[in-house]
């Protein structure tokens, strides 16, 4: 049997590690202190220093969870894919959703902490080299294993691949940050595919695309979505997307209607939102708006939308928005059951549906 004490302190030195990576992907962990996390977790100073009694073990420490989390979060469900070209890109494809789960504030512990440390010699350096040095090992010894298969071509440079997928993963996190419009993640994605499948002699086990198929909801634009100069206002836009998710989820048998007995499951806040604008809407009448999911998590999904006209030809504006489930009588993030979850399958993009996405968070 396995002392209580023992499995509380465990589970209380794992969410303060977890806290702590998240700090850190913002902030770095130069910042990080033991007050700090006795701030942010409630955990008393002298409980958290019988854990790490200097900064520098902290560091090590934090380093190492992160790596566990990457490991259990990206490699694992990577590693069940089939050896070969569709292991290498389930790899950059669970990176990219871990990305868009905004499973850390900062993105990514690694790209923040590289550019940390990368001029400080020491033993926390040296950690998180390792720790990237692994993740390059992986992607070649996996590129190696798809050249060795005869799904990419023999005369492939290996070491200039990985480098490749590297750089445009990281690109992608600092890039997320600064141009929020732009949809870099799906850059990232699409170079490495085209990147991929340029080199395959077995082009076929990848996909020929990245598609956004999804649904799609045709909503009314009223008079009052439209401004003083004849547009529809830049505020109106949330209210066409909702729209076309209250369409898709009470058609899906899932009403956000608090009379419902399953109102709890739906019970979801918006965590992040973004659009660009690409061309006004200067008419009252039905548009399409286009919903699939980029991700969907133990507690969190990420829609991206698009608002086009009725025959689909002008695309209006495009974004992204991160919801979280919660329980309504905590207002702490709660697991998506697996009927809602099963609900959303004609949301999920085709990586999601083969089992990439839906292993993540």
């Amino acid at each position: 049997m396995i002392d209580g004490r023992i499995a509380r302190g465990d589970r209380t030195r794992a969410a303060v590690l977890d806290a702590a990576v998240a700090i850190a992907s913002v902030d770095g962990l130069e910042a990080m202190s033991l007050a700090r996390l006795a701030d942010a977790t409630g955990v008393s100073k002298s409980g958290l220093f019988a854990h790490w009694p200097d900064k520098e073990s902290l560091q090590l420490a934090v380093v190492a969870h992160a790596v566990r989390q990457w490991t259990e979060q990206i490699v694992s469900p990577a590693l069940a894919v089939p050896r070969g070209v569709r292991r290498l890109w389930a790899l950059h494809e669970l990176r990219m959703a871990f990305y868009a789960a905004g499973t850390l504030p900062g993105g990514c512990f690694f790209v923040a902490t590289a550019v940390e440390f990368d001029d400080r010699p020491g033993r926390v350096r040296e950690a998180i080299a390792a720790a990237i040095g692994d993740w390059r090992d992986l992607l070649r010894s996996v590129a190696g294993q798809a050249v060795e298969a005869g799904e990419l071509r023999p005369e492939t440079d290996i070491g200039q691949l990985v480098f490749e997928i590297q750089a445009l993963a990281d690109a992608a996190v600092t890039s997320t940050r600064l141009f929020h419009a732009e949809p870099v993640a799906a850059y990232a994605r699409k170079a490495v595919l085209d990147r991929l499948r340029a080199l395959s002699a077995t082009p076929e086990l990848l996909p020929e695309e990245l598609p956004m198929d999804g649904v799609i909801e045709p909503v009314q634009v009223h008079f009052e979505d439209l401004d003083a100069m004849g547009v529809v206002h830049n505020g109106r836009y949330v209210l066409l997307l909702e729209r076309a998710l209250a369409a898709f989820w009470a058609r899906a048998g899932w009403a956000f209607d608090p009379a419902e007995p399953h109102f709890k499951d739906v019970f979801f806040v918006v965590r992040e939102f973004t659009i660009t604008y690409d061309v006004p809407i200067t008419r009252v009448g039905p548009v399409h708006v286009q919903l699939w999911l980029d991700h969907l998590g133990s507690t969190s999904a990420v829609y991206g939308f698009r608002v086009m006209s009725e025959d689909e030809t002008v695309t209006h504006a495009q974004g992204r928005r991160v919801q979280v489930r919660l329980d309504p009588a905590t207002l702490r993030p709660a697991v998506i059951g697996p009927q809602l979850r099963a609900a959303c399958r004609p949301l999920q993009r085709e990586a999601a549906a083969q089992g990439f996405d839906a292993r993540v968070g």
